[in-house]
């Protein structure tokens, strides 16, 4: 013998054959129907973070867009009201590396008429105003 004890069924070889055939068939499909749910259940979570991904992007822009919406909202407020304080608005880099950076900003109001926004320069030397 080869190591491996045969067993001895009582039944005839024919109906084992055909038994052991069935169990076999059984197993095969149940595997294979396990196979294709875990397939389609990696599908699913590749799906579903591509999607979530999506709309986390998505949200991050509108609430990005929201409170620039909420500060321009606020500012046009503060210039109705004529309440805009000196340093409320952080000056604009310049554009020219030749031009100085002033710290004026000028906004544009709706009547095409142009306001300063951060107040007075104070003088060069340190001193107040």
């Amino acid at each position: 013998m080869s190591g491996r004890a045969e067993r001895t069924y009582k039944s005839p070889r024919r109906k084992l054959v055909r038994f052991f055939e069935k169990s076999r068939d059984q197993w095969k499909a149940k595997c294979l129907e396990a196979k294709a749910a875990a397939k389609g259940l990696k599908h699913q979570i590749r799906y579903l973070e591509q999607s979530k991904l999506e709309w986390k992007t998505k949200a991050k822009e509108l609430e990005k867009e929201l409170a620039r919406m909420k500060a321009q909202q606020n500012r046009a407020q503060r210039m109705e009201d004529g309440s805009v304080a000196a340093g409320d608005c952080a000056p604009a880099a310049p554009t020219d590396a030749d031009v100085p950076n002033s710290g004026i900003r000028l906004l544009g109001l709706a009547d095409a008429t142009w306001r300063r926004c951060c107040g007075p320069l104070a003088p060069a030397g340190g001193g107040s105003a």
